[in-house]
C-alpha cells in the first residue's frame, strides 16, 4: 500500500512542498506563509506528512542556555516522486532531487539561511498578486572559487 494513499491537498500545500524542494527546508511559519493557512494548520499538515514519510525534519533539538532550535521541513525522495506525479508543474520547474542530511549543525549561518527563506517567500507571495512580473531565478547558495580560477576564468 502507497504511503500517499488517500492523501490530497491544496493548491497552497502544493505550492509549499515545490517551495520545499526549491529552497531544501522551510519552516513550519515560512509553509504557512506560501500555503496561505495558519500557522497551526500549517504545522498539522506538516505533520500529517511527516507520518507518510513525504517530508522529513531536523532541528527542534536544546541549545543550552538559547531554547530549542525551530523544526525544519525537507522533502523526502517518497515526497519528491510524488510532488512529481500529482501537481500540474512541469519537471522543470520542480528541478532534481537534492537529498539534505538531518546532521546538520545548528549555526548562526543556519539562523542567516532561514531569514533568507523569508524574504525569497516574501518575494514569491508578493508576486502571486502581480501576474504581469515572472520570477525568473533565485540564487540561494554559493561556492567560493578561488582567486587565480576567477582571473583564468575572465582571462579566457
Amino acid at each position: 500500500m502507497p504511503a500517499t494513499k488517500g492523501l490530497s491537498l491544496t493548491p497552497g500545500a502544493l505550492a509549499g512542498l515545490a517551495c520545499m524542494q526549491r529552497y531544501r527546508f522551510l519552516s513550519i511559519p515560512q509553509f504557512a506563509q506560501i500555503a496561505h493557512v495558519t500557522r497551526r494548520h500549517a504545522a498539522e499538515v506538516l505533520r500529517h506528512m511527516e507520518q507518510r514519510r513525504i517530508i522529513g525534519f531536523f532541528g527542534y533539538t536544546s541549545i543550552p542556555g538559547q531554547g530549542k532550535t525551530p523544526k525544519v521541513y525537507f522533502l523526502t525522495r517518497r515526497g519528491y516522486e510524488w510532488l512529481i506525479n500529482e501537481s500540474d508543474l512541469p519537471a522543470e520547474t520542480i528541478g532534481a532531487f537534492h537529498d539534505v542530511h538531518r546532521e546538520f549543525s545548528w549555526s548562526p549561518q543556519m539562523y542567516h539561511r532561514l531569514a533568507l527563506l523569508d524574504c525569497f517567500i516574501a518575494l514569491e507571495v508578493a508576486l502571486h498578486s502581480r501576474p504581469h512580473l515572472e520570477l525568473i531565478r533565485t540564487f540561494l547558495e554559493y561556492r567560493r572559487v578561488k582567486g587565480s580560477h576567477v582571473r583564468k576564468q575572465l582571462i579566457m
